[in-house]
């Protein structure tokens, strides 16, 4: 299919919401895969996006006016050795300088697919290709560790820096994972984070009994639907810094806002000694507990600060709390909450925030506070600006360079740099001076032929040069607006169809039985939900997540429109103009 067989738009011009995508920017291109959209014009309320897109970076756009590429989901088996499935809502996604490629792991899904990671080189040209990366159950060649006990993680608290990528906790799903045998489709969370180191090619899980500690009940080291960030300025080798998200007390079925982390504790994690810290934060303006936010992060051109800005999510299963719609900012190292005098933000969750450029934070998607309102933001994104504090829609390619916003700078100027430590090892950590100046924005990335390094969000890798290509082994571990919308129906429609045959070659008791994904001893007594595909998944509050008048309905497979299935490919499916 050629670009012009496309009409310019992608998404349906009647779209309620589009949430649960993953995002990364890597040189001048924005990827964007997947999520679920709900529409007026659509023929069921749940449709998984089952599609990547690419947007360039290196020319200035608007969100009712730009181009992208788009492309199909490949046809994975989801049957046999490598079987896979790419079905899933907020998978996290990362690039991996040494593979030179987006990788994707993880997530919330419609059905009980193969555990599995994919990658996709990635090019000048924004092309995507994804094909399967590692597959559940596969053991180091060299002995070291196996992970046929490891599973997939919904709604973990993940970040990627240069040289390794970080899950922590998460939620077990029934539905995520056929060999969690006894859970149904409820929803458990899991305790540990995850590593996977770039140039070894290696996947390990270390305890995270010391995440939250008592300050939140001594609740084990479980939490989900919180952000987690790479801060390349402090400790030896930079830190990892986890806020808000929830903390389950004990590993059990998952109730909606069950312990909420409170906004002003800030758990860090210093890489180099590998030991998690408590900080308390202070300010006049801490935002409430939430989940299913989004963070983004950028240093001060000194690198002598830090600014965390998050924006959106929930609050105990309440998309209306007070301050939902606002930016807020916490600077390290004084640790310092600050409320965005922005206007024009929007409630909104489950949605997913991209440094792009310079110093904008562009907001994509996320549920709304009605069942059958439209989103009011063209393309259901937003774009802020984090040096000015202001809302729009344009995205500028020659904007200016991050500087500290005036408020930030202002608190500075007039009180400490550093808070009183709770801790004294952290505050070594926080103190230690790196003599590297070349550090910008948060987990910026070097992509092929690029000089655009200034990318950056919860979630996405930091600038590093890419190392030589490396041999991997190892195995899975736990953890556009408007217009018209026949053309994404149309591919919709034609991946339903296609997911319809594949489920008719499916035995789902040969899946479970199958699978070498296994429930932990300590989830046993789990029950079985009755048989209404109604996931109980935490964090949600919101139409498909948590709300319990309208659970997850099994998705029929049907075509929602005709259409010769010899018209899409499932590589690059096109470029779209908007």
């Amino acid at each position: 299919m050629t670009s012009s067989d496309w009409n310019p738009t992608w998404l349906p011009s009647d779209l309620i919401e589009w949430w649960g995508q993953a995002s990364v920017v890597v040189g001048n291109w924005l990827y964007i895969d997947g999520g679920e959209i709900w529409g007026k014009s659509f023929p069921q309320d749940n449709s998984p996006l089952l599609c990547s897109f690419s947007i360039n970076l290196s020319s200035s756009w608007n969100t009712s006016d730009y181009a992208a590429l788009i492309f199909a989901h490949p046809n994975i088996s989801r049957v046999g050795p490598e079987a896979a499935d790419m079905m899933t809502r907020k998978p996290t996604m990362w690039y991996d300088p040494v593979e030179k490629s987006i990788f994707r792991f993880g997530g919330w899904s419609y059905y009980s697919p193969p555990v599995a990671v994919y990658s996709s080189p990635v090019s000048d040209e924004g092309n995507v290709n994804w094909t399967v990366k590692y597959t559940g159950g596969i053991h180091q060649s060299s002995s070291v560790a196996s992970f046929s006990g490891f599973t997939s993680a919904s709604y973990a608290l993940w970040v990627a820096t240069p040289t390794s990528y970080y899950s922590l906790g998460g939620n077990m799903v029934g539905s995520t994972d056929p060999g969690l045998v006894g859970l149904g489709n409820n929803s458990v969370p899991m305790t540990g984070m995850v590593e996977y180191n770039f140039e070894k090619g290696l996947w390990t899980n270390s305890s995270s009994t010391d995440y939250g500690g008592t300050v939140f009940g001594g609740h084990s080291g479980f939490g989900s639907g919180g952000e987690g960030l790479y801060v390349p300025i402090f400790g030896q080798e930079g830190i990892l810094v986890f806020l808000g998200g929830d903390a389950p007390f004990t590993q059990a079925i998952l109730s909606k806002g069950s312990n909420p982390v409170p906004m002003n504790q800030i758990t860090i994690y210093d890489i180099q000694s590998r030991k998690f810290y408590l900080q308390s934060a202070g300010g006049d303006s801490i935002p409430f507990p939430r989940a299913n936010f989004c963070a983004v992060g950028a240093g001060s051109s000194d690198n002598s600060t830090w600014e965390i800005f998050i924006y959106g999510g929930f609050h105990l299963g309440d998309i209306n709390s007070y301050g939902l719609d606002k930016v807020y900012i916490l600077t390290l190292p004084a640790f310092r909450w600050f409320e965005a005098p922005a206007i024009g933000g929007t409630v909104r969750s489950s949605h997913r925030c991209q440094i792009i450029g310079k110093r904008q934070m562009l907001s994509i998607g996320g549920h709304g506070n009605d069942y059958d309102d439209q989103d009011p933001w063209k393309s259901g994104m937003g774009i802020f600006d984090m040096s000015e504090l202001t809302w729009g829609f344009n995205y500028d390619a020659n904007a200016a360079a991050y500087a500290r916003p005036a408020l930030v700078t202002n608190y500075y100027n007039t009180s400490s740099q550093f808070p009183t430590f709770d801790n004294a090892s952290l505050e070594a950590v926080i103190k230690f001076t790196q003599n590297d100046s070349s550090v910008t924005l948060n987990n910026s990335t070097s992509g092929p032929s690029s000089a655009n390094t200034s990318t950056s969000t919860s979630g996405g890798t930091s600038n590093a040069p890419a190392s030589s290509q490396k041999s991997k082994v190892g195995a899975i571990a736990g953890g556009i607006a408007g217009g018209v919308a026949a053309a994404i129906l149309a591919i919709l429609g034609y991946l339903f169809w296609r997911r319809r045959q594949k489920r008719q070659e499916i035995n789902i008791a040969k899946l479970t039985s199958d699978s070498t994904s296994v429930l932990p001893a300590n989830t046993t007594g789990m029950h079985e939900m009755e048989e209404q595909r109604r996931i109980t998944e935490l964090n949600a509050g919101l139409r498909p997540e948590m709300d319990e008048q309208r659970g997850i309905s099994e998705l029929n497979g049907g075509v929602m429109l005709e259409m010769d299935g010899s018209s899409i490919v499932n590589e690059r499916v096109g470029k779209i103009l908007r």
